[in-house]
């Protein structure tokens, strides 16, 4: 006597190594499929997929995406139900359960679609569903796709033959970071404008990296206008005490009447102090040199005085070194006047500070007509390239906010 599959049986074994199918007790309601019909296909899953538990880890995790796919399009099981001699097909070919491809394989042998994975690894990748299917298949268990839980929807979502990586690297959040970016450039500008004095020997410096890069370079123009003078210097903020190069820098400036000094940090709020400034700590060591210095004064600023009412000048150990009130250290045309000027006002500022260690993402993803593409950052673009593009971005962001 033939033993044929029993529907609880092969159901109650299905759910206990694969998970429900939600969809199952809709489709035997039904009645348009038999209870062997629905019973061999649970069999046929399970036999041809194996319990998890059974499998590599690697087999484990590409079994468990099979079985949610199938859970989540009804049409593939039903096209199961018609088809199931499909199922160790899916299996030796080591693709999913998407609808598309199960569609193509029951109206198509096997070997027409390995020619269609085949024309892919040629450079014939299309821009259809069969296609993404065939792709999200096969780089399933890369890092990209398991361990940050993309989805097939999110898979497909990845540009498609971009003209430049720029479009790819320079996403919205960062195009968001650049306007904000300009934005604090474009507000020390105004601050700057109200100390202009032709009578007075006056100078803009850039400190290294961020100063320079984010704030000096993108107002260039506007200095040019307003006949302000501007170069760059490097004071580490790594290095806690003052090195002979950093005093040769400071004493080249005592000749300037007033010298604005910019720089910028990405922690510019204190995590000592409520309601605080922090200022880069380069700062600290410009503040040192110029305090004891009777015939200087020192004046600090930052946007975010609007709001926060002290400023922090911190020390090596991650501390504050000095506080202040945001009105203690004022302008005095009677001396000569050291501006310590931080352009990162809030804790979301800052995002472009030391740029090499930024979060750019470390790979490229896309498509192109050899389909799916993974490439890490530095294989695209250097990022020297990368960094000018981004001073560029500023730069145009600066100019048209002026005109506002």
């Amino acid at each position: 006597m033939l033993n044929l599959p029993d529907l609880k049986k092969q159901r109650n074994k299905f759910e206990k190594n694969f998970g429900r199918l939600d969809y199952l007790d809709e489709i035997t309601q039904s009645k348009k499929y038999t209870e062997f019909q629905i019973a061999d296909t649970l069999r046929l899953i399970i036999f041809n997929f194996k319990p998890p538990l059974f499998l590599s880890s690697k087999k484990k995790v590409r079994t468990q995406k099979n079985i949610e796919i199938l859970n989540k399009d009804k049409r593939s099981f039903e096209l199961l139900l018609k088809n199931r001699e499909l199922i160790p097909i899916i299996r030796e070919l080591d693709v999913f359960f998407f609808y598309e491809i199960l569609l193509f394989l029951s109206q198509n042998s096997k070997d027409e679609l390995i020619k269609v994975i085949a024309s892919i690894q040629k450079g014939n990748f299309r821009n259809e569903e069969l296609y993404f299917q065939l792709e999200f298949s096969r780089v399933y268990e890369r890092d990209l796709l398991y361990s940050l839980r993309i989805q097939y929807e999110t898979f497909k979502e990845f540009p498609s033959n971009p003209q430049d990586f720029y479009s790819i690297i320079i996403y919205d959040r960062i195009q968001k970071e650049i306007n904000r970016t300009a934005q604090e450039a474009l507000d020390i500008f105004h601050y700057l404008k109200k100390f202009v004095n032709s009578n007075r020997n006056q100078i803009v410096i850039g400190n290294l990296s961020y100063g320079e890069y984010f704030v000096v370079h993108p107002l260039k123009k506007l200095f040019d206008s307003i006949n302000l003078r501007y170069a760059s210097f490097k004071i580490p903020s790594s290095n806690p005490s003052i090195t002979q190069n950093d005093e040769s820098n400071l004493i080249n400036i005592e000749s300037f009447d007033d010298v604005f000094i910019v720089d910028g940090t990405i922690e510019s709020i204190s995590t000592n102090h409520e309601n605080t400034t922090r200022f880069p700590f380069s700062f600290t060591k410009i503040y040192s040199f110029f305090k004891e210095k009777k015939n200087f004064n020192i004046v600090l600023w930052s946007k975010s005085f609007e709001n926060c009412k002290k400023i922090e000048l911190p020390n090596n150990r991650g501390g504050p070194q000095f506080i202040f009130s945001n009105n203690e250290l004022a302008y005095k045309e009677t001396k000569k006047n050291i501006f310590l000027i931080s352009s990162t006002s809030s804790n979301q500022s800052g995002f472009f500070d030391d740029f090499s260690a930024f979060a750019f993402p470390s790979k490229i993803r896309y498509f192109n007509k050899f389909g799916f593409q993974e490439k890490n950052l530095d294989e695209v673009i250097e990022i020297n390239n990368l960094k000018a593009e981004v001073m560029l971005r500023i730069e145009k962001k600066v100019l048209e906010l002026s005109l506002n």
